[in-house]
């Protein structure tokens, strides 16, 4: 029951990043049609808070495809028939 239990959170965690990513791309796309249509003395500082959006998710995407390392590693560990 325990690797169950195991198996179902790993699964939601493998979710994660992927689910992140699909909305960083949604974001992006918004981005794009906004800086279209506001005034050009106004995109600078969108385009700024832009890329410091986008930083601060590249790495918490990097963060969490990191400790899905750890955790499929330990997962496949503890798992293994010796």
């Amino acid at each position: 029951m325990e690797n169950l239990e195991n198996t179902s959170s790993l699964t939601e965690f493998i979710a994660t990043p992927e689910a992140l990513e699909k909305k960083v791309e949604l974001i992006l796309s918004f981005n794009a049609d906004i800086l279209l249509k506001i005034e050009t003395d106004a995109i600078e500082g969108e385009m700024l808070s832009n890329d410091t959006f986008m930083l601060e998710m590249d790495i918490k995407i990097r963060d969490l495809h990191t400790e899905f390392s750890r955790k499929t590693n330990r997962f496949t560990n503890t798992t293994q028939i010796y």
